[in-house]
């Protein structure tokens, strides 16, 4: 088991918060359309790498789309790595 803190557990803590937050802005994009008479279901699964999907422009690339606009990336836009150096960074 990797100790807290590791690049890697960092990675897989920040896509993992990513998951949550796109699902619920997928969820919250899917809401504000007031004529889908069906739910809106998401999964999140971190164990699967399916690549990129196709692209279409039906309506489940568009929730995605304004789903991904409005989440931030994870991580604060730092490396692992760069997170883990101390707030004056690397001594030169």
């Amino acid at each position: 088991m990797r100790e807290p803190g590791h690049p890697s557990q960092l990675r897989l803590q920040d896509w993992a918060q990513y998951g949550q937050a796109l699902k619920a802005n997928i969820e919250v994009a899917a809401a504000r359309r007031t004529s889908l008479r069906v739910p809106v279901v998401v999964n999140v699964d971190l164990q699967t790498h399916r690549g990129l999907p196709e692209p279409t422009s039906g309506l489940s690339e568009q929730l995605l789309q304004e789903a991904i606009e409005a989440t931030p990336l994870p991580g604060d836009g730092r490396s692992p790595l760069e997170r883990l150096e101390p707030e004056g960074g690397l001594p030169s």
